[in-house]
């Protein structure tokens, strides 16, 4: 195994703890770190240079409020070492709380070499409410392009407090209006019977009707 770093990036997460002790069952805890920078465009710098400066090949970004299976960290890292040069980062699937489903959130490999060229592309802060991404676009159109793979990484937004809840769905009221038309509708036929449901219906219909921009913290 070519051994990764392994960043988490964290913001209060109830699931914080359990998210490290799952990676730790797969990478040494010295390979671990753990970034807590507000708002995300920091925590973004942050992980870029862990990354630059652990003199590994690849970096793991796992968000806390993701629970890793077993062997994820070794399966997205296989399909990343089978990557040619010019990808700089290799991403796969959670089963998402609030979608219901499979999608791709809250984590990445990233290879490091080419992370001094993603650092100045971070956006300002609050300029975009998804930096991740606009830094990832901008690398592309020069020449470093993403993949996505199928490897099952593990759970997300699953076991969160419900201020997490709410704010997440704030958010995914102004960056997912799509989920109007099958998701949301999921959400009030089930909200009697969970309160995370409920909390993510009110934080989505706040979004949607907000006048400001929501931020990523």
């Amino acid at each position: 195994m070519s051994e990764p770093i392994v960043v988490i990036r964290a913001a209060d997460e109830r699931t914080l703890p359990l998210c490290r002790a799952l990676l730790e069952q797969q990478v040494p805890p010295h390979r671990i770190h753990t970034v807590r920078e507000q708002p995300f465009e920091a925590a973004l710098h942050a992980c870029y240079r862990l990354g630059m400066e652990s003199g590994a090949e690849w970096m793991i970004t796992v968000d806390a409020d993701v629970l890793p299976r077993a062997g994820a960290v070794q399966a997205l890292l296989d399909v990343a070492l089978s990557m040619p040069p010019d990808v700089v980062q290799v991403e796969g699937l959670v089963h998402d709380r609030l979608a219901g489903g499979l999608r791709k959130a809250g984590h990445r490999a990233y290879r490091t070499s080419i992370l001094s060229t993603a650092l100045p592309l971070i956006p300002a802060n609050g300029t975009t409410i998804r930096p991740e991404f606009s830094t990832l676009s901008a690398l592309a159109e020069r020449g470093h392009r993403s993949h996505e793979c199928q490897v099952f990484f593990g759970l997300h937004d699953h076991e969160q407090y419900f201020r997490d809840v709410y704010r997440t769905s704030f958010v995914h009221g102004q960056k997912h209006l799509v989920w109007l038309a099958d998701v949301v509708p999921t959400w009030r036929d089930a909200m009697s019977s969970d309160d995370d449901l409920r909390i993510a219906l009110r934080g989505f219909c706040d979004g949607v009707q907000s006048l400001q921009s929501a931020r990523i913290e």
